[in-house]
């Protein structure tokens, strides 16, 4: 009778082996994928990064946007308190802003835009302020 009852208790265990063995399987395998996105995404230029937002997909390195995109971020950098990264976040805060009121401008010409309306000094700006000012101006043309 032992080794009745022996036999309900290994199906059991084994069917919970079969249960749970995919869904600790599917975690470790989501951990890889958000690590290789994350270093995918780490390995790639923030100009690099910009370009591909700006055109919505693939853009080869050595496509003409990421240059100017490079450009921008080095003059932008060298006239605003802002780092790169935060000078990038900013573009594409006033891109979305400006979507909200169905002004659909590309982060390249924003970034221009944004560029041209300072002028270099030695007094370094705070983009943030510029960039408010930018997208009253713009909503209200």
């Amino acid at each position: 009778m032992n080794g009745k009852k022996r036999k309900p208790k290994t199906l059991l265990w084994v069917l919970i082996a079969f249960m749970v063995a995919p869904v600790v399987v599917g975690c470790y395998g989501k951990e890889e994928s958000k690590e290789s996105a994350s270093s995918t995404q780490e390995d790639m230029s923030l100009e690099y990064q910009l370009a591909v937002l700006n055109k919505g997909g693939y853009v080869a390195e050595n496509d003409l946007t990421v240059i100017q995109f490079e450009n921008l971020l080095v003059s932008l950098d060298n006239k605003c308190e802002e780092t790169p990264r935060e000078i990038a976040d900013v573009s594409v805060v006033v891109q979305t802003r400006l979507k909200e009121y169905s002004i659909n401008l590309s982060l390249l010409k924003i970034m221009q835009d944004l560029d041209n309306s300072i002028s270099l000094s030695e007094i370094k700006l705070k983009l943030r302020e510029i960039a408010a000012a930018y997208i009253i101006q713009v909503k209200n043309q």
